[in-house]
């Protein structure tokens, strides 16, 4: 169950004394374990859409919804709750992508049934996120020494790995699959941080930097 709610790497263990002192510790309020930036109205769209999108799913049914305003026909693969806010992966017009539960203003559930393609449950199975594509393209950073312990500690991009390190900076490579994936992250560090590759990125990145400066 707690692997299931993808908790158990917060945790030290899975020994029976661990097990045994967990009501102890909740009773004592001795440990804290927080998650930040939960959607407020996560309780709401849960509640109307879950339930009916996991019926859709196993049942390989075919779904209309209203997103973004837009009518569309949907094929759902897979739900994922990723930093607390919640993602449908789906097939639109032969096209994998990632629709977050909190914009879809309209559900229907059809009665016609799809064939599910092995090879996107393959790779939705391997996934870590939910922005899933065969299309994924790579970056490298450069990090200051400044910050340079938060990447070391955990993956702060996604399918982060760090290529080389000195003694005032790491590089870092990572891939993506949209410039919405990584671009916000990247832009959260600055000034202590710079794109050095692909040249497409780096031109958005200082682009986005110099828009920012000249709206103060």
């Amino acid at each position: 169950m707690i692997s299931f709610f993808g908790i158990d790497k917060y945790l030290p263990d899975f020994s029976q004394s661990f097990l045994k002192s967990i009501p102890e510790t909740i009773q004592n309020r001795s440990v804290l374990i927080k998650f930040n930036g939960i959607e407020h109205k996560i309780k709401s769209y849960l509640k109307t859409h879950y339930e009916r999108i996991r019926y859709a799913i196993d049942n390989k049914r075919e779904c209309h919804i209203l997103y973004k305003s837009k009518n569309r026909t949907i094929y759902p693969y897979k739900l994922i709750c990723h930093n607390t806010i919640w993602y449908l992966n789906a097939i639109e017009e032969g096209k994998l992508k990632s629709f977050s539960l909190n914009r879809i203003e309209w559900l229907d559930v059809s009665k016609k049934t799809f064939l599910p393609d092995n090879n996107i449950v393959n790779m939705l199975m391997e996934s870590k996120d939910p922005w899933t594509s065969h299309n994924y393209f790579h970056a490298r950073v450069l990090v200051s020494k400044s910050i340079a312990d938060y990447f070391k500690r955990r993956d702060v991009l996604p399918n982060q790995c760090i290529v080389d390190e000195s003694s005032d900076s790491l590089t870092i490579s990572c891939s993506a699959m949209s410039e919405k994936q990584i671009l916000p992250l990247i832009q959260y560090w600055i000034p202590n941080i710079k794109v050095l590759e692909p040249e497409w990125l780096k031109i958005k990145f200082e682009q986005n930097l110099r828009d920012y400066i000249s709206q103060l």
